[in-house]
């Protein structure tokens, strides 16, 4: 049997770490889809910035004692694509999606819940309530008659609204007045239609901002360098209208 000495009892040394590689795992996040995509975003624009910063401490192209050729430099800053952080960014983009379109589809379903019955009773209720309306708007002459259409949804009984709104746009549209309006006069008389429209309104602006910081990240990271830029972030957004 061998001696051993001290040297032997000394565990291997760990193989040296290539900082240029880039190490970022995804993130459990938490929140709605919109909270955890800029949370994930965060996070690869944090770990992306680390990167470049380690890749650029090497050496810079052009340096004689640089490891890389230009190209090679290039595309390891560019590596960082491949990370399960990076990737976790169009997923996460797939689920905002998704929080778009069920945002759309409860609003759709409010608003559907609002049109008239199908029965013969309610149709025969409609024609009633219809065309006592359909009066008081033909009475109105063109300069007058959209403040009368709003007053038609404004001062509709709850029975009588399903009607007004489904008959009044198509009323609006073959008399050459915009009826644009309508859906947002609905919110005000009915107001769960009223606050789904504006998650749809918001979740909408939010996928845009979203759009805009993924779009960002994708040229930061293919272009090889770190912004100073901060993104934007979704949570401040609002149901009010642009100008």
């Amino acid at each position: 049997m061998g001696i051993l000495n001290d040297a032997d009892r000394q565990p291997l040394a760990a193989a040296p770490v290539d900082p240029t590689i880039p190490v970022a795992p995804a993130i459990t996040t938490q929140g709605t889809p919109v909270e955890q995509c800029y949370a994930a975003m965060v996070h690869v624009d944090k770990h992306h910035a680390r990167h470049v910063e380690n890749v650029n401490s090497i050496a810079r192209p052009g340096d004689p004692l640089a490891p890389f050729t230009n190209e090679g430099w290039a595309e390891r800053l560019r590596s960082f694509d491949a990370t399960p952080a990076a990737k976790a960014v169009g997923e996460h983009m797939q689920a905002v999606d998704r929080y778009v379109a069920d945002a759309e589809a409860d609003a759709a379903r409010i608003r559907d819940a609002l049109r008239p019955g199908d029965d013969v009773a309610a149709q025969v209720k409609a024609q009633r309530d219809w065309s006592r309306t359909k009066g008081s708007l033909d009475a109105a002459d063109d300069g007058t008659v959209l403040s009368a259409a709003r007053n038609a949804i404004r001062n509709a009984t709850d029975t009588e609204l399903p009607t007004v709104a489904e008959e009044i746009r198509p009323y609006l549209d073959a008399r050459g007045v915009p009826g644009d309006w309508l859906d947002d006069a609905l919110g005000q008389r009915v107001p769960e239609y009223g606050q789904a429209r504006d998650r749809v309104r918001v979740a909408h602006k939010q996928r845009a901002v979203l759009a805009h910081d993924a779009a960002k990240l994708h040229k930061q990271i293919h272009e090889g360098r770190r912004s100073e830029v901060p993104l934007v972030d979704p949570r401040n957004v609002t149901a009010q209208r642009y100008a």
